[in-house]
């Protein structure tokens, strides 16, 4: 047996929502929601978590391997509490729908989404950003109390994820 060895061990912290490694940095991949209504009214501010597959992907762009940049959300109707290993939204309404911006900043990335009541009415309980229009990586991934999208209304997402060092 070799004497000097060291066991490393992989320190996980909470904060809020997101579960991210402890580096000497203490380096963070945040993630927020806003959600307002077609009246312009706010219904939602939620943090969320920046899922494994999602931390995978900004990694792996970060090095330049090939993978598609984030471009798309989907709301659903699953109720189950997010997960580090979610890859999908639990029950999707509909299809996910392209960004109809994107901006980036010093430290972060803010995608900007719109829903319509016609194609997604009802109840909308998730929400997730991916990195394709079907299949692809799931990013981030957020369950709230539920909201009702009326056929004539449409919601505006805006996803916000922010590299701190706090």
């Amino acid at each position: 047996m070799r004497e000097g060895l060291k066991i490393e061990e992989k320190i996980m912290i909470k904060k809020g929502n997101n579960i991210c490694p402890k580096n000497e940095d203490n380096m963070r991949v945040l993630g927020s929601i806003k959600v307002v209504n077609s009246k312009g009214e706010t219904i939602k501010e939620e943090k969320n978590l920046v899922v494994n597959s999602g931390l995978n992907v900004i990694m792996a762009r970060l090095v330049g391997t090939t993978k598609n940049a984030l471009s798309h959300m989907g709301i659903g109707t699953g109720t189950t509490a997010v997960l580090p290993a979610d890859t999908a939204l639990e029950i999707q309404k509909a299809t996910r729908l392209a960004a109809s911006s994107i901006t980036v900043t010093a430290n972060a990335v803010e995608i900007v989404a719109t829903f319509p009541g016609s194609t997604h009415a009802g109840a909308i309980t998730e929400f997730g950003l991916f990195n394709a229009a079907s299949l692809g990586e799931m990013i981030s991934r957020v369950v709230s109390a539920p909201y009702t999208l009326g056929s004539s209304d449409a919601i505006t997402i805006t996803w916000t994820l922010t590299l701190a060092n706090s």
